[in-house]
């Protein structure tokens, strides 16, 4: 995303492991002025109302749930927003 647009970006995720590797690249590649890491849940995003332009939801929205998550994220959409979801649906049967 970062090198697609000049918007700012925030990284989400609860694992802070996975954030410092992020927080890595981000400085590796020069991003640093403009991309930075949230720890926190997708259960507990404490992020003002219409933060977003775009929410682009790779892999996470499983977490909470498809209708849970559409109806909590869309708050923090600004009016004419995009929410991109990306998640893969898996059929698990037991032998």
């Amino acid at each position: 995303m970062a090198k697609l647009s000049d918007g700012e970006i925030i990284g989400i995720d609860i694992d802070q492991s996975l954030l410092n590797n992020l927080n890595r690249k981000i400085e590796d590649e020069g991003f640093s002025g403009r991309v930075r890491t949230m720890k926190c849940s997708l259960f507990e995003i404490d992020l003002p109302d219409e933060s977003f332009d775009i929410i682009w939801a790779e892999g996470s929205i499983w977490i909470i749930g498809f209708e849970k998550g559409l109806k909590e994220w869309k708050r923090l959409l600004k009016s004419n927003g995009f929410l991109v979801v990306h998640d893969e649906i898996k059929i698990v049967s037991k032998i």
